[in-house]
């Protein structure tokens, strides 16, 4: 009995077991979810009045550089009239974030099936644990366009990047370094502060090689290349400029780094939970058996200086706040701090498997016990009582099980059908009398002039939308 609790696979299946928790809810709530009147119409219009291309060059020209986002945000469901398709996106961004951490631990570790999804399963629980704003994640298309999709490509990227290098020579390494290019060539494309999360880890890998190996990499310089010609289309956006100039006492680099360090170090202690220190008690103890070969070699992937890995780890997220510091002059939004917390989370493990790699090859009697099935049962309740605890995991069973998205789907399916069956050109919609804060980011506004509004009535053909709470 007791070698039956000392087994890992115990510990996975308990993983799985929390995933399916989580995950539930959250594709329930998936169901639930509509176009935000937040930018998904104002994109779609724009597609409307000016065409496809036009639409790009219109954002590109007169807003900022991302050139993929808008060519995402420019193909949501609206420009098909799929509204089923605001269901559909969050399950493939959901299903998206799980394989890119499924596969990118895989190639990692060359660990079993069981054990990838377990740590892939933990690292996702413990996200939806503590994320700043759900809804901007997975159900806001035009947010999640940005910052969701730039995220999994970046995870895709370093998993791609680690499988070029064990591939022999051949059409498939030469394809995967054409897929590589194309991911570096989205990832700039996306935001701006998934930009400076690849600019840091590729410069880091590129110095890291050079000095390890004493030579250039010619790939890596390839890669480079990929991402000054991507940066040189993404800087030299007119756009950039115009929207810079909205914030005329932004730009004091001294300001905005002191100012990103001390907001990071205030969310570092924010996201440092009972269930993230439990999880990482038990990791260590299995970690040993992830950075080292059958052989006794330590994995390449691991094989970094801890104090390297470091100084990368912190300028990743480092990097992401200091955008909106020095572009804005203020804080960076929710959903840039959604993306941070993801890469603190992976920053995180990857940087105890860096230690434990480091012990390894140093101190190689070194061991770390096997918890004792006290410690895992006391590690297992932390974890329960962490999820138990945690405001998202409440507001998502609240919202899926006791009629709050139910209802916020029905008064947004009445909303669409009074103005597609009205033949008048002023619309008068009703206000929401449920807000499920999980899917929801903003609604109309009362004037109607604001252009969220306008975007709205121009898509459906109207001159006039107006939110008023008095019977037309």
């Amino acid at each position: 009995m007791l070698s039956f609790f000392q087994r890992p696979a115990l510990v996975h299946c308990f993983n799985l077991g929390l995933l399916a928790l989580v995950l539930l809810p959250l594709v329930v709530l998936a169901y639930y979810n509509h176009p935000s009147p937040a930018d998904d119409y104002c994109y779609i219009d724009t597609v409307q009045r000016f065409g496809y291309w036009e639409a790009q060059k219109y954002y590109y020209d007169g807003w900022s550089g991302r050139y993929f986002a808008y060519l995402l945000n420019h193909s949501n469901p609206l420009l098909f009239h799929w509204y089923a398709g605001f269901k559909v996106w969050p399950v493939v961004l959901m299903v998206g974030l799980l394989a890119s951490l499924f596969a990118l631990i895989k190639q990692a570790t060359e660990v079993s099936s069981l054990a990838v999804a377990g740590y892939g399963s933990m690292i996702f629980c413990l996200f939806i644990l503590k994320i700043p704003v759900l809804s901007e994640f997975f159900y806001w298309t035009a947010a999640s366009s940005l910052y969701t999709v730039g995220s999994i490509l970046i995870l895709t990227w370093l998993l791609m990047l680690a499988r070029w290098y064990g591939l022999p020579s051949g059409n498939l390494r030469n394809l995967t370094a054409v897929f590589i290019g194309f991911l570096t060539f989205a990832i700039v494309g996306s935001c701006e502060p998934l930009l400076l999360v690849l600019a840091v880890l590729l410069g880091g890998i590129f110095v890291y090689r050079c000095a390890t190996t004493r030579k250039i990499d010619p790939f890596l310089v390839g890669i480079l290349a990929v991402a000054g010609v991507s940066f040189y289309l993404f800087f030299s956006a007119p756009g950039n400029a115009l929207r810079l100039n909205e914030y005329p006492d932004a730009r004091k680099i001294p300001f905005s780094v002191v100012a990103s360090f001390s907001m990071l170090g205030s969310l570092v202690g924010k996201w440092v939970s009972v269930a993230l220190l439990a999880f990482s008690v038990w990791f260590l103890t299995q970690a040993r058996a992830l950075v080292v070969h059958p052989n006794g070699q330590a994995r390449a992937i691991f094989a970094v200086h801890p104090a390297f890995a470091g100084v990368v780890y912190v300028g990743i997220m480092a990097a992401q706040v200091f955008t909106a510091f020095y572009g804005t002059n203020t804080a960076p939004t929710t959903r840039v701090l959604n993306a941070v917390y993801l890469f603190f989370l992976v920053g995180w493990f990857y940087n105890i498997l860096v230690w434990v790699s480091h012990y390894h090859q140093t101190k190689p009697a070194l061991r770390v016990a096997e918890a004792p099935v006290a410690s895992k049962v006391l590690l297992a309740v932390l974890i329960v009582y962490g999820f138990r605890n945690s405001a998202v995991v409440k507001m998502i069973y609240n919202d899926a099980l006791r009629g709050s998205a139910a209802q916020y789907d029905r008064e947004m399916t009445a909303r669409r059908a009074q103005i597609v069956g009205s033949s008048a050109k002023v619309i008068y919609l009703q206000p929401l009398t449920q807000i499920p804060e999980s899917l929801f980011v903003e609604d109309l506004k009362p004037n109607p002039k604001h252009w969220w509004n306008r975007c709205m009535a121009s898509y459906y053909g109207k001159e006039i939308i107006i939110i008023t709470d008095q019977k037309k």
